[in-house]
């Protein structure tokens, strides 16, 4: 994706060693990143491991890319431009990294536009 860059992302963020018991990995461990775009990694999630679901208000995990499903949390509209959480989980990632941001729109709207010019299916 043009404009897109990847970023390392620490699921269990760094801070978490820092700030109490440490986890029985390192930080950098293989099982501990994901690539994420920058806008999810750095304006999103930042340190954040846990958020609020919008519908019950109660603090949840956010999705764990290595743990968790994406099927099980999240689904697509009918026109695959707005992400939709599922589950309290879905609900409170798709809100604390703001997946249907103006921007992110914009991008599944040109990746549905290559898709119907020939481009690889998406998603």
């Amino acid at each position: 994706m043009r404009g897109w860059p990847l970023t390392v992302d620490h699921i269990l963020p760094r801070v978490v060693w820092r700030a109490g018991p440490k986890p029985a990995f390192d930080p950098d461990d293989p099982r501990n990143l994901a690539a994420a775009c920058w806008p999810c990694n750095v304006v999103g999630k930042r340190a954040q491991t846990h958020a609020r679901d919008p519908f019950s208000g109660t603090i949840v995990p956010l999705f764990h890319p290595r743990h968790d499903r994406w099927r099980d949390h999240f689904a697509w509209s009918s026109d695959f431009l707005v992400v939709k959480g599922k589950t309290p989980t879905g609900r409170a990632t798709v809100r604390a990294l703001g997946l249907n941001g103006a921007r992110y729109r914009a991008q599944r709207r040109l990746l549905r536009q290559a898709m119907a010019a020939g481009g690889p299916p998406w998603p």
